[in-house]
């Protein structure tokens, strides 16, 4: 798989446009009246923030119809535009690739600064670096506030180098890869924050069940000798007291 560089401010991002698919606006709840509102308005967006010579990675769901279709919108928007096929245009693109796509994939890896982005329309459970260089961005999912369908639960799953670029979840615009970028280093900082707070919390916890455990039996005085001494008698009673319900939490 080719690898190619790209210049962080003239790459754009979006995914799940589904131009002329009327049903989407109730599926997602989208704010358009009809069909033809909601073209538009996403054509408008796009074209306010991708100038003709930006380049543009579409996620996948470009829209409903044939080829001509599909043209009619082409034809309207700025940019080099690269699609990466998502599951609703398989049938369009077996019909015959519009030429004013750039390039039309199943995933792309590409290059921005030192950073490495993989592309595909599904959210990713795992793939390499994802625990260090390499961000993954996907649509398909169309998140929004409300998301309440069946993959909603599983992206709770998701790396905070994952982000959405769908258009549902990016005021119907296309995303520069410098938002993104605050995006994930935000994400990647709360995270951060949850983990501390979380393993302070664990801490907490366990210190007020060692503080409140009741022992069988205190050391009489005659056999306290050290103060180390008695802890370490006193560690031993509560070993044993949580081993007797197989539930041991200190070593």
């Amino acid at each position: 798989m080719k690898i190619e560089k790209f210049e962080a401010y003239k790459v754009f991002f979006t995914s799940d446009t589904h131009f002329n698919h009327a049903k989407i606006i109730e599926y997602c709840s989208r704010p358009f009246s009809e069909v033809k509102e909601m073209n538009e308005v996403m054509i408008a967006n796009w074209n306010r923030v991708v100038q003709p010579d930006d380049h543009v990675f579409h996620l996948g769901d470009f829209a409903m119809g044939g080829v001509e279709e599909w043209n009619s919108i082409l034809n309207r928007l700025n940019g080099k535009i690269h699609l990466i096929l998502g599951n609703h245009d398989l049938r369009t693109v077996s019909q015959g690739c519009p030429e004013r796509f750039v390039e039309v994939t199943m995933q792309k890896i590409i290059i921005i600064g030192k950073r490495q982005i993989l592309l595909n329309h599904y959210p990713l459970l795992c793939y390499s670096g994802a625990d260090k260089k390499t961000w993954q961005l996907f649509g398909h999912v169309h998140t929004n506030k409300n998301n309440i369908g069946s993959d909603a639960g599983r992206l709770q799953l998701l790396f905070p180098t994952q982000y959405d670029v769908g258009v549902d979840n990016n005021d119907y615009t296309p995303v520069s890869f410098e938002k993104i970028r605050d995006v994930v280093i935000r994400l990647k900082n709360n995270k951060k924050i949850e983990g501390e707070y979380n393993h302070r919390k664990e801490h907490q916890e366990l210190a007020e069940r060692y503080a409140n455990v009741k022992l069988d039996r205190i050391p009489p005085r005659s056999e306290w000798y050290t103060v180390e001494e008695l802890r370490a008698e006193l560690h031993k009673e509560i070993i044993e007291l949580y081993s007797k319900d197989g539930n041991t939490i200190l070593g």
